[in-house]
């Protein structure tokens, strides 16, 4: 599985690198495919881990311009910016502007019977202001 990883990593890295050549800024591209090739290689791992677990996982698609909860998603934005990630914003006035990965969870019961969710892996999103218009157009 590690050798499927690689090459895919590094087919984005080579798409990338056209897009650079097509005008996008060089260092961009470069900070781009280091953040694609670390959520590719993550979901790669959590794939292979889930798949030997004996549980059954659900996946939660967080829709676009839900407020952003840092208990179910993990904000993978940071670094590279795609327009309106601002890390000055609180959390509680951000909105989820694009779903990367969706949140991966498992359901347990609690000694009274009911349902408790058990996150396996944190939605992977990228986050804009709560008043952001581009949030919304998406």
């Amino acid at each position: 599985m590690h050798g499927k990883v690689h090459d895919l990593c590094r087919d984005l890295g080579e798409g990338l690198e056209r897009l650079a050549a097509e005008g996008l800024d060089k260092v961009k591209a470069s900070k781009l495919n280091k953040k694609l090739s670390t959520i590719v290689e993550r979901a790669a791992y959590l794939a292979a881990d889930v798949s030997q677990q004996p549980y059954w996982f659900y996946f939660l698609c967080i829709p676009l311009g839900d407020q952003f909860n840092p208990e179910c998603m993990e904000n993978v934005g940071g670094g590279v910016s795609l327009g309106g990630d601002d890390p000055g914003i609180s959390e509680e006035d951000r909105r989820v502007s694009l779903l990367v990965f969706p949140c991966v969870f498992r359901q347990e019961r609690d000694e009274d019977g009911n349902t408790i969710p058990i996150v396996i892996n944190k939605a992977w999103v990228t986050t804009e202001a709560g008043d952001s218009c581009a949030t919304m157009e998406q």
